[in-house]
């Protein structure tokens, strides 16, 4: 077996649904899907990671009972796109949250001149 990222180990509904329950062997399926999604979007070893990570496992346990893998149309969402959407947005959450604002420009520095501006920003 191979990596959780890779979709060797399905993460269906029961697995799931096991892991939320307790069992450990679903749990570790469920946490490697999150952590490789959270490194894709982060990049590996980011500092919020782990963060995001939490966040995003909490979300999954506590909105597992909402989750509906059909609805009355049919299939709704698999388990494994559930997880990765939650998985993405806490990484995106997490990364807006930990964003260190640059200034555009230093207090000392001038504005540009428009005659060192580019042509098409130069007003005439």
């Amino acid at each position: 077996m191979g990596d959780a990222g890779s979709g060797s180990k399905v993460l269906d509904y029961d697995v799931l649904k096991r892991a939320v329950e307790g069992d450990a062997r679903a749990a570790r399926i469920v946490i490697e899907k999150v952590l490789f999604v959270v490194d894709v979007v982060l990049g590996p070893g980011h500092s919020s990671a782990q963060d995001a990570a939490s966040m995003a496992l909490e979300v999954i346990w506590q909105k597992f009972d909402g989750f509906k893998p059909t609805n009355a149309n049919g299939p709704s969402a698999s388990a494994a796109t559930w997880v990765d959407r939650i998985a993405r947005l806490s990484a995106l959450t997490s990364r807006r949250a930990h964003r260190v604002e640059v200034p555009l420009e230093d207090e000392d520095s001038q504005t540009m001149a428009p005659q060192s501006a580019p042509s098409c920003m130069r007003t005439r």
